[in-house]
Order: C-alpha cells, then sequence, then structure tokens
C-alpha cells in the first residue's frame, strides 16, 4: 500500500514537471513568435520609411519643386519671402501670353526665377530713339515700353525665343529679360502655383 501511494505521488510530480516544462515551452515560443513579429514590424517600418523618401525624392526632383521669392518682383501675386509649389510637369506647347512660368536665365546668378511670359514668337522689339527699346505685339496694337533693356536687341523673335517680364517692371530689383535676354523652350522648369510660406500666405 505504502508502495502504491508513492508510485502516485512520483507520478503526480513528474506529471507536475512535464506541465511546468509544457508551459515554459509555450511561453518560450510565444516570445519567440513575438520577436519574430517584431522583427517583420522593423523591417516593415525600415522599408516604408525607404519607399517613402525614394517618394519625396522623386516629387522634389521629377513632379514638384520647392522655389523661394528673394525679391518683390512678381508683387502683388508673389512676395518677397514667399516660398511657392513649382509644377514640373510643363507643356511647352501650352504656354500663353501672360502665363507665369519659373524659368532658368543662364545670365543671371540666381538664374531661376518666376517671371510673365509677355514676348513670344513673332513679337518684334524695336529700339527708339529715345533710348528705350519697345516690344510690338504680333496678335493686337500694343506696344510695350522695355526702358533701355541692355538686355535685348532689335529684331524678331523666332519660334522658341520667349521675352520674359516682371509683374513690377518699376522695381530696381526686378531682374528679367530686359537686362538678362531672351529665354528658349529649354529655359523653362515648371509653372508656379499655390504658395507654401508663410502660413498668413499659405495655399493663396
Amino acid at each position: 500500500m505504502a508502495k502504491t501511494q508513492t508510485s502516485d505521488k512520483k507520478h503526480k510530480k513528474t506529471k507536475a514537471k512535464g506541465a511546468e516544462t509544457s508551459k515554459k515551452s509555450k511561453k518560450a515560443l510565444k516570445a519567440a513568435k513575438i520577436r519574430r513579429q517584431r522583427r517583420k514590424g522593423f523591417a516593415a517600418f525600415i522599408l516604408c520609411l525607404l519607399v517613402l523618401s525614394l517618394l519625396a525624392f522623386g516629387v522634389r526632383f521629377f513632379i514638384f519643386e520647392p522655389a523661394k521669392v528673394k525679391t518683390d518682383a512678381m508683387s502683388p501675386r508673389y512676395r518677397k519671402g514667399d516660398v511657392v509649389i513649382i509644377n514640373k510637369f510643363m507643356d511647352i506647347s501650352d504656354i500663353k501670353r501672360y502665363d507665369l512660368v519659373y524659368a532658368s536665365f543662364s545670365a543671371a546668378s540666381d538664374s531661376r526665377l518666376i517671371r510673365q511670359v509677355v514676348g513670344m514668337e513673332g513679337d518684334e522689339i524695336i529700339p527708339h530713339e529715345d533710348g528705350n527699346k519697345y516690344l510690338h505685339l504680333s496678335d493686337s496694337t500694343e506696344t510695350i515700353d522695355l526702358g533701355p533693356a541692355e538686355g535685348l536687341a532689335g529684331g524678331i523673335l523666332q519660334r522658341g525665343q520667349y521675352l520674359l517680364l516682371s509683374l513690377s517692371m518699376d522695381d530696381p530689383n526686378a531682374l528679367d529679360s530686359r537686362a538678362l535676354g531672351l529665354v528658349t523652350d529649354e529655359s523653362f522648369i515648371g509653372t508656379p502655383g499655390k504658395i507654401l510660406w508663410p502660413p498668413a500666405r499659405a495655399f493663396k
């Protein structure tokens, strides 16, 4: 009888140890599973950051670009200090007179500027005896006084040539084609859109 009781106790102890070992094993498996999930989550997070970085790079260099306005040459539309979104998806064939564009002037130290397309193919730059040059628009009777316009020579604008002007032509800091010369199709970078900064003027 005593032997039977001792055997039962040993059996119970063995069973308890087996259950405890099973519990530990389950805990270990669960912990390992959690670690694997965390590693997968971390890897997914890194991959997501990488994809977002690549997208941001693509947006920055291929789709949109921020441009800071450094003078009041384009006031009142854009003012000094504004940061403007430039849309780089631009169809040159859609450019019309008086459109605003973001273009590169090779003669300017800060060559990328937002300006207005005023002179186009067929328009004529006419030097006058008063020392000023005048732009005669081919599609109207309008003539624009360009002042001395030392960056321009007389003649008819050819296909792919554009004369860009500031909105505030009287601003002494308003560099445009009058001082920097004509631009070509290759000079266009994009079209200016909404204002990003400052907050008071954002998305105007």
